[in-house]
């Protein structure tokens, strides 16, 4: 039975996308099966995993329209599986009876891939709670700053809300990880050691799981996006190539998966 895992934080420029696309491939390189999901219109996941793509239609909110199955809007490039998004979301049934949707189509598939993969937009738009309805898991990448802990905060206080926990019985919980991680000044230093132990605290409080593994800030991300391509491919020996890797295995056995 696959694992779903959304990758949302609720505060742009964390590098949801880019961890997604990194996850992704570090998770087929270590023997997952691995489907990615697109949810946001500007498809930047996509610019990056299949950069020369361009069948997006039957797509995201085709499959939520129930216009097509699951296995219909399922692409493949260059290895990878993936499910593309719409650029115009605006059709969509939003109401809250309709947040299940995504679920129930992956419960289609449920025993094709380890892990399903749902990249978000920032916004709490109709396609995002679909998302979080549909996982067992978030993951909420981070900059140590008191806007991406209140981002946190604001997640927490959705999935602990009675509505959620009876949409979604199945989620198990939310893991947070640093990324553009910085220890360069003894200043920043400070100020970061001073966040941390308030992400520590509200780890603690609130019950999220926070990953020792922080994401570098390096030109190495930089330069492969520019490339559209993950880090694997553009520098294999780079110390965010390095980075993802360990956090890949803490991901793996935070969700019971084993964590080589």
């Amino acid at each position: 039975m696959s694992i779903k895992i959304s990758i949302f934080t609720g505060k742009g420029g964390t590098g949801k996308t880019t961890s997604a696309v990194n996850i992704t491939a570090s998770l087929t390189k270590k023997g997952r099966s691995v489907l990615a999901i697109d949810t946001d219109p500007q498809r930047n996941l996509f610019s990056i995993i299949a950069p020369n793509f361009v069948q997006y239609e039957p797509n995201l909110s085709n499959l939520i329209k129930q216009d097509v199955g699951i296995r219909e809007v399922i692409q493949q490039y260059n290895g990878y599986h993936l499910i593309p998004t719409s650029d115009n979301q605006n059709d969509l049934n939003t109401s809250i009876e309709n947040f299940t949707a995504l679920k129930d189509s992956l419960n289609e598939i449920q025993d094709d891939y380890d892990i399903v993969l749902i990249d978000n937009s920032p916004a709490f738009t109709y396609l995002t709670y679909s998302s979080i309805y549909a996982s067992n898991y978030i993951l909420s990448p981070c900059q140590v700053t008191n806007e991406c802990l209140d981002a946190v905060l604001d997640l927490m206080s959705l999935v602990n809300n009675i509505e959620f926990k009876n949409l979604n019985p199945d989620f198990k919980g939310v893991g947070v990880f640093f990324t553009q991680y910085n220890l360069a000044s003894k200043r920043q230093s400070l100020l970061n050691r001073n966040m941390l132990e308030n992400f520590r605290r509200m780890s603690r409080v609130f019950g999220f799981k926070l990953f020792s593994t922080s994401i570098p800030k390096n030109v190495d991300i930089n330069g492969a996006l520019a490339q559209h391509k993950n880090i694997f491919q553009y520098k294999e020996k780079s110390p965010v190539a390095t980075a993802y890797e360990q956090l890949t295995g803490e991901i793996l056995a935070f969700v019971n998966m084993g964590g080589e």
